[in-house]
């Protein structure tokens, strides 16, 4: 072999393995990327394996053969995330209920990243309920009011408890649950991103710890609530108990909402 012919070997082998090196250096990387994605952090443990519904169970009982179909789009998995979609079915086969874990939880942090399509019908409200009555709203159109806490149980006295506090007859009257949403004052470094913004993901965390119940939406305190004097009352010992954590489909109303990265971690 000449020598010409061994020198553009040699460069040519060099430049392989050149750019192996940079493939392998990519490829670890993102495996890197990966596994820091999938690992909750410390104390965290995951509620979602990321391919099914394992550990979650809906809350509804079809009454209809095309109920039980639209069930299964309404609650599902996708692209690792959980999809709440009473938009994809028509609405006479949407009901009310929950997507529970089927593990009950009393006091803990929790952390998950909710993307909201912009499109929706009805009232278009959903949310987050924990301890068998409280629930952080979850209302499409208003997101002053994301994360805003109500009050579900079964002696209510108040609708809004946090960051307003307002009865139940006050909450419905003209304009609506959520007519506060139109003059409420954004908190200081609010952000909130719809799915077709960048980077179309929320980060949420809810703290429940005895009677303190507090929702942070991307950073920002949305709702802080200190029950004592209103849940400590035998009236409402079922906010007391350990009780699943539940994301809502209300009734007729059609939503498009993704729950992905879903963690908690159970405190004293």
């Amino acid at each position: 072999m000449s020598d010409y012919r061994k020198r553009v070997n040699r460069r040519a082998l060099i430049r392989a393995a050149a750019v192996m090196a940079v493939c392998m250096m990519v490829a670890l990387h993102g495996y890197a990327v990966f596994a820091q994605e999938e690992t909750p952090e410390p104390g965290f443990v995951s509620l979602l394996d990321g391919k099914s519904l394992q550990g979650w169970r809906a809350t509804m009982r079809p009454a209809t053969d095309a109920q039980k179909e639209a069930l299964k789009k309404i609650f599902r998995i996708e692209d690792g995330a959980i999809v709440v979609d009473t938009l994809s079915v028509p609405a006479a086969n949407r009901m009310n209920g929950y997507l529970a874990t089927e593990k009950k939880y009393r006091d803990f942090v929790l952390r998950l990243r909710m993307q909201i399509e912009r499109k929706w019908d009805g009232q278009c409200n959903s949310g987050i309920e924990v301890r068998s009555g409280l629930q952080f709203d979850v209302h499409p159109p208003e997101p002053l009011m994301m994360g805003w806490i109500w009050d579900h149980g079964p002696n209510a006295a108040y609708g809004w408890l946090s960051p307003i506090k307002a009865t139940v007859q006050e909450s419905f009257a003209a304009g609506g649950a959520w007519k506060y949403g139109k003059t409420a004052t954004a908190p200081k470094g609010f952000k909130f991103y719809y799915a077709d913004e960048k980077p179309g993901w929320n980060d949420v965390e809810i703290t429940c710890r005895g009677l303190h119940f507090r929702f942070v939406l991307n950073g920002i305190v949305m709702s802080d609530f200190d029950g004592a004097g209103y849940l400590d009352v035998e009236a409402r010992k079922n906010y007391h108990t350990t009780a699943p954590i539940m994301f809502q489909a209300h009734g007729k109303d059609g939503v498009t909402i993704r729950y992905k990265d879903i963690r908690i971690k159970e405190t004293r």
